[in-house]
């Protein structure tokens, strides 16, 4: 009895859950993304995965961090995967959610390429290769748009990551 019970729990998720996933990631990574964008404290908050009892205003953000959020792996994996499954497609563009998932990656992105996110987990060597991947592929074949909010990503990277560019710390 146990097993059908999970064959049909198994079955039940894929048929309801697993399209309502597929459908609400975009907009939920878009809020995560402009929250970010904002400079909003609370999401540093989040991204480090502190619940801030109601009526607590966050601790400020620190100067420099050596180590990323609890949950940026998190967020950079959805944002990076989205770039490089649709770095080429003209239709990810504009999805059927009305939410442009690669923009909306390289908004994320932008954010969570600063120090305060990321710490220094983008300057280790596979990760920077696999970045610098990406941003080449990027560059070959996305739309003038996207690639104007690449160049934009690479400047808050470099802006952020300066002092660490510039003594050639990437490992």
């Amino acid at each position: 009895m146990g097993s059908s019970a999970d064959l049909a729990a198994s079955g039940l998720g894929r048929e309801v859950l697993l399209p309502y996933y597929e459908r609400s990631w975009a907009p939920i990574l878009q809020a995560v993304a402009s929250t970010m964008e904002e400079q909003d404290l609370y999401v540093l908050s989040a991204m480090d995965g502190v619940e801030l009892p109601v009526g607590t205003s966050p601790p400020p953000a620190p100067a420099q961090r050596s180590d990323p959020t609890t949950y940026f792996f998190v967020v950079y994996g959805l944002a990076f995967e989205a770039l490089a499954t649709s770095a080429g497609e003209s239709s990810s563009y504009h999805s059927e959610t009305g939410v442009s998932v690669p923009m909306v990656a390289l908004t994320a992105l932008k954010s969570l390429v600063e120090q305060r996110f990321s710490g220094n987990v983008l300057l280790e060597g596979p990760i920077f290769d696999e970045l610098c991947t990406l941003f080449y592929r990027l560059a070959m074949t996305a739309p003038p748009v996207a690639q104007a909010k690449m160049v934009l990503v690479l400047s808050s990277l470099a802006k952020s990551h300066a002092v660490a560019l510039a003594k050639g710390a990437i490992a």
